[in-house]
């Protein structure tokens, strides 16, 4: 019998469980795994393998990993609210291809970068996101498609459109609840690729020279076209709308991770 390109050994009971065993560590179960040990660590409430909608191919799709992590603010007039930090997660194991981003000159300036639920506050996105972790940053703004041959899939663009797919559908879902139901509060999603393998920047300079580092860490800024306006905020004196949405994604390689998430309280 064939499974994942080799063959089941036929004889001893060990033989069996040393190929199960080999086969599983071929895959990214163990980093999803070590992702999970690393988040209960740290306090987060972890889904695994939670199913979405995909819209733009209608059918249910996988996110690797949500967590969420919870605390309670001070409000505008004295009172609480609760604050929910939400990380999408995506775990891709690489051995043999490095991924590469191009840096930016750009520093992040837009509050509306920031993924909040609901999407109208608009003061409270404003104060949160200059106490954000990547405000002023200069991220990386597009990927080299590393070693990608004709007809094959470009597993970093495909990456990113998963994860974008999955916090709009996560959004959209719990906004829908939040009409339902008085909810004093809101959500902040960070969709986060988590990289078994080689991660690099790079940087083209003015005189044709190209500049390569490689990080344990780094941004990518992604804008989007929107299906239809979104409502970004509300103040006394507009209506804000836009027809693009900007996404920065966190890259974090495997050993990273942990310090990584000294980011959040």
């Amino acid at each position: 019998m064939e499974q994942g390109g080799s063959l089941i050994p036929k004889n001893k009971t060990e033989d069996i469980e040393e190929f199960i065993s080999e086969e599983i560590k071929k895959s990214g179960f163990p980093l999803e795994a070590y992702a999970n040990m690393i988040l209960d660590k740290k306090g987060w409430d972890i889904n695994p393998h939670l199913l979405y909608y995909n819209e733009s191919e209608q059918c249910y799709n996988e996110i690797d990993i949500v967590a969420i992590k919870s605390s309670l603010r001070k409000g505008f007039k004295g009172g609480k609210f609760l604050k929910r930090e939400i990380l999408i997660i995506e775990c891709k194991k690489q051995e043999k291809k490095p991924w590469i981003f191009f840096e930016g000159d750009e520093e992040i300036v837009d509050s509306s970068s920031l993924c909040v639920v609901p999407p109208n506050l608009n003061l409270v996105s404003k104060q949160s996101f200059k106490n954000h972790y990547y405000f002023k940053q200069k991220p990386c703004n597009y990927h080299f498609p590393t070693f990608v041959k004709s007809g094959k899939p470009d597993v970093i663009f495909d990456t990113i459109n998963h994860l974008i797919e999955s916090i709009d559908s996560y959004k959209k879902t719990t906004l829908d609840l939040k009409k339902k139901i008085t909810f004093q509060g809101y959500d902040i999603y960070y969709p986060v690729i988590i990289l078994d393998g080689k991660l690099f920047s790079a940087k083209i300079e003015i005189d044709g020279k190209i500049k390569v580092s490689e990080v344990n860490y780094l941004q990518l800024e992604v804008s989007r076209l929107r299906k239809e306006a979104e409502l970004l905020g509300i103040s006394n004196v507009q209506i804000t709308w836009s027809n693009t949405k900007d996404y920065v994604i966190d890259v974090v390689r495997k050993g990273f991770f942990e310090e990584f998430l000294k980011n959040f309280p």
